[in-house]
């Protein structure tokens, strides 16, 4: 599962004290080709021993648009699977790089 490792971990505060969330990952990702609709919701977490733990954040939710409210999902519409990436990881790869491309989050896709 493509996920983004943050630039700076993000603090949770008193909602979970337990570790500093360091990744984001997708949560869910819908999209509505007869409506020209995208969205993909996402939520911060940790690695703990090399698998994903969600924090106690509540998952955030983007619309994926062009920057003047059209959506824009045209590389997720088109997506073809690449070497051994199945297709759901394809389009979550690109969900996570248009959030970051867009400035909503800081970090690298790993």
């Amino acid at each position: 599962m493509p996920m983004i490792q943050l630039t700076a971990s993000y603090n949770p505060g008193d909602l979970d004290r337990s570790k500093p969330y360091t990744h984001l990952a997708v949560h869910s990702l819908r999209i509505c080709g007869l409506k020209n609709f995208a969205n993909v919701d996402v939520v911060y977490g940790y690695l703990d021993s090399g698998t994903f733990t969600p924090g106690k954040v509540r998952p955030m939710s983007f619309a994926i648009d062009d920057g003047e409210g059209k959506t824009d999902f045209t590389a997720v519409k088109t997506r073809k699977p690449i070497g051994e990436e199945g297709l759901i990881a394809g389009v979550e790869r690109e969900a996570c790089q248009w959030l970051i491309d867009q400035g909503h989050f800081s970090g690298t896709i790993v």
